[in-house]
């Protein structure tokens, strides 16, 4: 092993083997498991707690969530090392040095708190079948270690596994059906008053992030006269609705990017969008007391500016775009642009001329999209001007002329402090540097008295002082004029810089600030009642419906794999050798008889066999199903499997996907081991391919393919859809499967598919890229259309519009048809059978028999690799030379007056 991409598996082969056993179950179990192994001592064991931190020793990490297990509510306590949910392999310490058999290793599946919870989240769940799945494809003895508490509630009782003497449908009365087995199929709702509320608000504690970006430092900038000022450098808040983030500055004497700048000493601007993982957005949607944890990203998003340039707003819109508007000498530039590739310095989205003296304050709102500047003139005129964004925040217009707001201030022009759109509204609050607060409505062109908001949040209190929190609700908003006051946590008095955000869903608010002496974010989350009922959209009866089964779960998670992935699949993955490999077996480790879970398998077998109708090929009946207590379950190693190191390797490897490259902003763009590295792609635009290639890996997979299967022959088959896309994405994505695949599945329902030429636009556009002819090895590829869902009695009438349809596209395309062109002339049509029944599953070995017959065009794994690589980097290079052409189309056209729909 020399890195992820350098792993010599051929001699692992030769070197070492593996008796493996796969372990899952009860933390407690496991952890009492583990001290039995010498990998945890008895001071560990004994403080045992799910809240606690194991330190393990001869344990190595394969597959690990995105989240960590202990301590994972809480992210501000530091507990130190602790273990996450995913698979882990054992080495127990050798008893004998000299051993004549492998020892016995084991592939370890550590839950996460409610993985064995029947009433599981999600997330939870999606993660206990992947995780199965791992288990059981890489070891075939697997132990079920089952605490005395979840034992308790596993329940045995009979299933009923129906009667399947009138499959055929002939000969049943709607009495048998009225009796028949299928309230499971009946999901009853309604929507219920939950409460009637008055208005309050309620503070609880909230999550705490640590970083060393949050530190303050201070620049010493030369000044004209050569000597320096100083400037302090503190982080803030950028403002969002539903994301948290943090922009940090320091000061660089000279720079090379962007070019325009040259070597003038410039402010680097460094943007940290905080995430939270789809646990905690479950979790908030579950519950909504739950306090998620944000996390820091690997790195921020980098753009640099002229000293004189002051940045005066920068919101994230989403989470994949950004505003930014900063004052420059000449005039104030407004940009809306990725967060993750940045803007071009020279192209603001739009601009407004600056003049001397004059002042203006900003209130952006995403869900209207409206940017509003309240625009105060040295004459006295005061304006409001609005600047309207595309649904996608790619492009800004101003919205009419701007409004004079000098009607309303009859009294004199006041000086503005701050302005905000109550949330989702075309209501602006103006804060007044005396304190006083309007509501403009933009609508109706009036200042009214209760704007049609949430509410109005206000921070008071000392520097370093007691801080509290004034609230102004909706309904009383000009009639209660002190609000609602609630006393801040004690740790928010070294804090400043406050900012309101919603995290996960916009319901979900919290105050937020920051602690530059530890350095830190603080949080408390709000919760604030309006005067008014709640109705909430909910299961009948969800409040006295109890679960019927509490953890069996930890049996039945062998048929969620089942359900979720192929038990006999139609091309089977042949990594692993057949010799040294003994029965499937699943020993249960429990008090329980070994008969409870033996009938309890061998139902849930039956079942999962009758209901769902997919090939099996006798495996699961096969399995052998045990139990023992914990203290006489034995290693044999005689009837343990054992593996080639590398082969079982591989296997591992194979089971992960890697994501090899992306589209966005209308260019494809590889990944560097499954990464997306903005720097990189920044690196390599405009560069020649021979270079784009080197830069491209394969991760893990770079081994199999250059080394370890080298030899093999390749076929490609690829999947595609309908899902929302540009048309230059979607051309890009189309050349990218057809050139490399022998087989694309093209799957969609025959309502969408009506629309053949539309739905084929992307196909067609991407013949003129590439020549066939000059590519002997692409575009060979079988194109396999599949309408899916298709009932018998209408499979006649959908091939023959696809015929008529695709007909009319030969004629009017002729030689250069995308069938012809990038399919080799090859097109099938395939009305797939609606799900369980047995014609859905028979379809699969059909697809395999269009696989089987199609040539080897890449030969090797070896030259795949490089065909793969290369084709990438053209793409690469087609997508950024034409986007260089689009701009300066569009530049063109603006300098000519000409609008750029026109142009195009």
């Amino acid at each position: 092993y020399t890195n992820i991409t350098k792993i010599d598996l051929a001699r692992l082969d030769r070197e070492a083997s593996l008796r493996l056993i796969g372990v899952y179950g009860s933390k407690s179990e496991i952890a009492r498991f583990l001290r039995s192994q010498g990998s945890i001592d008895d001071e560990v064991y004994v403080i045992w707690a799910p809240s606690s931190d194991i330190l393990l020793k001869g344990v190595g990490c394969l597959l690990v969530s995105e989240k960590l297990l202990l301590g994972e509510d809480d992210v501000s306590i530091n507990r130190g090392p602790s273990l996450r949910s995913g698979i882990y392999v054992l080495s127990p310490p050798a008893a004998d040095d000299y051993l004549t058999e492998p020892l016995v290793r084991y592939v370890i599946y550590w839950p996460e708190e409610t993985t064995w919870n029947d009433d599981a989240t999600g997330s939870v769940r999606i993660n206990r079948v992947m995780f199965m799945r791992y288990l059981t494809s890489l070891t075939d003895q697997i132990r079920a270690l089952i605490s005395p508490e979840h034992e308790a509630k596993l329940a045995f009782n009979e299933t009923d596994q129906g009667d399947d003497s009138h499959d055929d449908g002939f000969g049943i009365s709607w009495n048998d059906y009225e009796f028949a087995n299928v309230d499971d199929r009946l999901f009853k709702f309604e929507v219920a008053k939950t409460n009637e509320q008055e208005e309050a608000v309620n503070i609880r504690p909230g999550f705490t992030v640590a970083h060393h970006a949050f530190c303050t430092s201070t620049a010493h900038i030369p000044t004209s006269t050569g000597s320096t000022r100083s400037e302090s450098l503190v982080p803030q808040f950028v403002a969002s609705e539903t994301v948290q983030a943090v922009a940090t500055t320091r000061f660089v004497p000279g720079v090379s990017y962007p070019r325009r700048l040259g070597s003038d000493p410039t402010f680097e601007t460094s943007v940290w969008s905080l995430d939270i993982s789809e646990h905690d957005r479950q979790r908030l949607k579950e519950n909504h007391l739950h306090i998620p944890t944000p996390r820091m990203p690997r790195s921020p998003t980098t753009f640099s500016l002229p000293l004189a340039w002051r940045i005066r707003r920068l919101q994230v819109l989403g989470s994949t775009k950004a505003l930014l508007m900063v004052d420059c000498p000449d005039k104030t530039r407004l940009w809306v642009f990725p967060l993750r590739t940045g803007f071009s310095v020279d192209r603001p989205t739009c601009s407004i001329p600056n003049a001397h003296g004059r002042k203006y304050v900003i209130a952006v709102d995403e869900q209207v999209r409206l940017v509003a500047l309240v625009i105060t003139e040295p004459s006295g005129l005061v304006a409001l001007q609005e600047f309207l964004m595309d649904g996608t925040f790619s492009t800004m217009h101003s919205r009419g002329s701007p409004l004079s707001l000098n009607s309303w201030y009859t009294n004199g022009i006041p000086e503005f402090t701050k302005a905000a759109f109550f949330s989702g509204s075309e209501e602006l609050c103006l804060v007044e540097a005396s304190g006083r607060v309007r509501v403009f409505s933009i609508p109706s062109r009036s200042f009214r008295s209760s704007p049609d908001g949430a509410a109005l949040l206000v921070v008071e209190g000392t520097q370093r002082g007691p801080k509290h929190l004034r609230v102004f609700h909706r309904e009383s908003f000009g009639s209660n004029k002190d609000g609602i006051v609630k006393d801040l946590p004690e740790s928010f008095n070294v804090t400043s810089n406050f900012c309101v955000s919603s995290t996960g869903e916009r319901s979900k608010a919290f105050l937020m600030a920051f602690d530059f002496a530890h350095p830190r974010i603080l949080s408390s989350a709000l919760e604030i009642g309006r005067k008014e009922a709640e109705y909430q959209f909910r299961a009948k009866g969800e409040a006295n419906k109890t679960a019927t089964t509490v953890h069996n779960s930890l049996i039945n998670c062998f048929s969620e794999v089942w359900q979720r992935f192929p038990v006999a699949a139609a091309i089977q993955r042949q990594t692993v050798s057949e010799a040294g490999r003994q029965a499937q077996r699943v020993t249960f480790v429990s008090s329980l008889t070994s008969y409870s879970f033996k009938e309890y398998f061998k139902r849930m077998v039956q079942d999962f066999e009758r209901l769902a109708r997919k090939p099996t090929e006798q495996k699961l009946t096969r399995i052998v199903v045990d139990s023992s207590p914990f203290d006489e379950v034995s290693c044999e190693v005689l009837s343990t499997s054992q593996y080639k190191a590398g082969e079982w390797i591989a296997e591992l490897l194979c089971l992960i996907p890697i994501h090899i490259a992306v589209t966005i902003e209308n260019r494809f763009v590889p990944l560097k081991d499954g990464v997306l590295n903005s720097a990189l792609e920044r690196q390599l635009l405009g560069e020649e391919v021979s270079k784009i290639i080197n830069s491209i890996s394969l991760g893990w997979y770079e081994s199999i393919f250059s080394s370890y299967m080298a030899n093999k022959l390749v076929k490609v088959v690829s999947c595609m859809g309908n899902l929302e896309r540009t048309a230059q994405e979607d051309m890009l994505l189309v050349l990218f499967n057809t050139a490399l695949s022998n087989l694309i599945i093209f799957r969609n329902n025959f309502a969408l598919s009506r629309d053949v030429a539309n739905m084929f636009t992307s196909f067609q556009a991407s013949t003129h890229l590439f020549d066939p002819s000059a590519n002997q090895k692409l575009f060979k590829g079988l194109l396999a259309i599949v309408i899916k869902d298709v009932v018998e009695a209408d499979k006649r009438d959908i091939v023959k519009e696809f015929f008529a349809k695709f007909s009319l596209i030969v004629s009017r395309e002729q030689a250069t048809n995308f069938i012809t062109v990038l399919h080799n002339s090859q097109l099938t049509v395939i009305p797939w059978s609606v799900i369980q029944s047995k014609e859905f599953y028979a379809l699969f070995g059909k697809l395999r028999h269009l696989l089987s017959s199609q040539k080897c065009t890449h030969g090797t794994a070896g030259e795949f690799l490089i065909t793969l690589k290369s084709l990438m980097a053209k793409i690469m290079v087609i997508a950024f030379l034409n986007a260089v052409m689009l701009e300066l189309i569009r530049v063109i056209g603006s300098r000519l007056g000409i609008a750029r729909s026109c142009v195009l």
